[in-house]
């Protein structure tokens, strides 16, 4: 490994590790714990896995690529249904609002056509 603390990086990682997780299991807080993953991943990635011409690393570099991208994903579009915290949960997308009827619509009777009007009266 190229890291160069290694004794202390390892107590580091593990408790961001499982915390982060087990934030993601129980949907608490996942927008967070997905980008706290996705960070630590892409740190791990450049960090320790990309020596050159190391096969062997090249394949952890690759994972640790892939795994930040589904926590990206996570981190983007949150925890669905299942999570604790969904009733508190901000969705970074604004909701439509639907937009109003037309004033007129053409209606289909019969062959002909038939103006209808639409909307308040």
């Amino acid at each position: 490994m190229h890291v160069p603390v290694a004794d202390l990086a390892i107590w580091i990682s593990i408790p961001i590790h499982l915390i982060g997780e087990l934030a993601l299991l129980v949907g608490f807080r996942t927008r967070w714990a997905a980008a706290l993953l996705a960070l630590v991943c892409l740190g791990t990635a450049f960090g320790v896995h990309l020596p050159e011409g190391d096969a062997d690393n090249m394949i952890h570099f690759y994972k640790n690529l892939v795994m930040a991208g589904g926590f990206i994903y996570v981190m983007t579009y949150g925890s669905g249904g299942i999570g604790i915290d969904k009733p508190t949960a901000q969705t970074f997308a604004t909701p439509r609002t639907p937009s109003p009827p037309d004033e007129t619509a053409v209606e289909m009777v019969s062959g002909t056509e038939t103006l209808v009007r639409c909307g308040k009266r």
